[in-house]
């Protein structure tokens, strides 16, 4: 039985096979890469058992478009659980407590249980649903180093940084809301008893890449499902940004679409749509993320640089070599 040229490519890519891979020579090194238009199989067994073969090696081989990843290992990024992808990435064992403590949400939550502690692990809320001055105060050297004393408190809403450690609080259950009234869980009071914040800071990036929904800050009209992907591919994402300690911003998302031609493409149709798709990228990977987190900084005079930080180098061990 012989694969037409005609026939839909059995690579899986829909296809026909001959604008697919007939004539492919990386499909010529083994048995299980043999083209097979020039084969003759005996039954369908044998043509079933060839064709998954050879389906597991193109899997399996290495595409450039995904930094030398495979179609197997960029599936398993955009759906495993970031602590399953131990073969591409791990936590830096040596990380130590000065620096995480660089971290501004980590910060922010610090800042934030000792709030709550100094009133007795309860707070009441304002009548608008906002914390209390003096808990957004003892948080503002973390989640907004601009402020300085005797200048007014910033809003709880013109705090980013302060909204998104809230949100993971509540994630976390280091507090829990009853009517207006806000309190520290157990789980909350042990942790700032205790104060193990570089485990802390490990589970706080894990959660957000996971499980925090990305979109919380977008205006409502913007939220998309769409962008849910900017979420998926986070860890994809950092290994590109690990690979150097400047680049721009423009570099990378050339990178980034061509590994997801498919997230830019319904925007393709005008420039306008495709910078407003580009922009969300920006915002939620670069600012909402990674300065959040106090992985990268945005150069002042040019927006499109920026530096990977201190700690972002300190923060991760990549088990892959990027080879783009």
């Amino acid at each position: 039985m012989k694969v037409g040229r005609n026939d839909p490519c059995p690579c899986g890519s829909g296809k026909k096979y001959k604008k697919c891979c007939l004539g492919n020579p990386n499909l010529h090194e083994s048995p299980g890469h043999a083209d097979p238009s020039a084969l003759e199989f005996s039954s369908l067994d044998e043509l079933n058992r060839h064709m998954h073969r050879f389906t597991h090696q193109q899997n399996a081989a290495p595409i450039k478009d995904f930094g030398g990843l495979s179609s197997d290992q960029m599936q398993q990024l955009l759906t495993r659980p970031f602590e399953e992808l131990s073969w591409f990435v791990t936590f830096n064992p040596n990380l130590g407590l000065d620096d995480v403590m660089e971290c501004p949400i980590l910060g922010t939550l610090e800042s934030f249980l000792a709030a709550f502690a100094d009133t007795h692990g309860k707070c009441r809320t304002t009548p608008a649903g906002n914390l209390p001055r003096k808990v957004v105060e003892r948080c503002l050297p973390h989640c907004a180093p601009w402020w300085r004393p005797g200048q007014p408190v910033p809003k709880q809403g013109a705090l980013p940084i302060l909204s998104r450690t809230v949100e993971l609080c509540f994630d976390l259950k280091l507090i829990d809301q009853r009517g207006s009234e806000i309190f520290l869980t157990p789980e909350g009071i042990q942790l700032y008893q205790q104060g193990d914040w570089v485990e802390c800071f490990q589970l706080l990036v894990t959660r957000y890449i996971d499980d925090y929904d990305w979109q919380f800050n977008l205006p409502e009209n913007w939220q998309n499902d769409h962008f849910d992907h900017i979420a998926s591919s986070a860890p994809f994402s950092l290994w590109v940004l690990a690979q150097h300690e400047t680049g721009s911003i423009t570099h990378f998302l050339e990178t980034y679409h061509r590994a997801f031609p498919a997230f830019i493409a319904p925007a393709r149709k005008s420039a306008e749509s495709k910078g407003f798709v580009e922009s969300i990228l920006v915002d939620l990977l670069f600012d909402y993320f990674c300065q959040s987190f106090g992985f990268l900084e945005r150069s002042v005079e040019n927006p499109d640089q920026y530096t990977m930080t201190g700690l972002f180098q300190k923060t991760f061990v990549w088990k892959c070599t990027f080879r783009g």
